[in-house]
């Protein structure tokens, strides 16, 4: 009997997004793409949004 190895490969591996707007609607989707492999980086101009952004481990940039 001969059995062969499955490798899975990330589509999104390498792959790199860069997110405006982490609010209500922006932080979730942008949590997705970096649970799905994605290199996110994203932005918001409130405080509060960047902040609950990088407690879910996004990169958050200084500016646009």
């Amino acid at each position: 009997m001969i059995y062969f190895a499955r490798r899975s490969f990330s589509v999104a591996a390498g792959k790199k997004v860069g997110f405006l707007g982490l609010g209500n609607m922006g932080l979730p989707m942008a949590s997705n793409l970096k649970k799905a492999g994605f290199d996110v980086t994203g932005y918001d101009v409130g405080e509060k949004q960047r902040q609950s952004a990088t407690e879910a481990s996004l990169t958050v940039a200084n500016s646009i």
